[in-house]
């Protein structure tokens, strides 16, 4: 599943908050934005992607 986002790093942080272990903390990808990824209980991996600015419109 995954999710977008304009402030990925404030949802991670969130998301670290409350016990959540990342796989993948936030890293800038060669697209241009950040991803992050973690699993939840059951073995579902999830994923954040943050655009870059410049992107996020195409």
């Amino acid at each position: 599943m995954a999710s977008r986002c304009r402030s990925g790093a404030s949802k991670v942080f969130r998301y670290l908050l409350r016990g959540v272990e990342f796989s993948m903390l936030p890293e800038r990808q060669p697209w241009g934005g950040f991803m992050s990824m973690f699993r939840d209980t059951d073995g579902n991996t999830y994923y954040f992607d943050q655009f870059d600015e410049r992107h996020a419109n195409h």
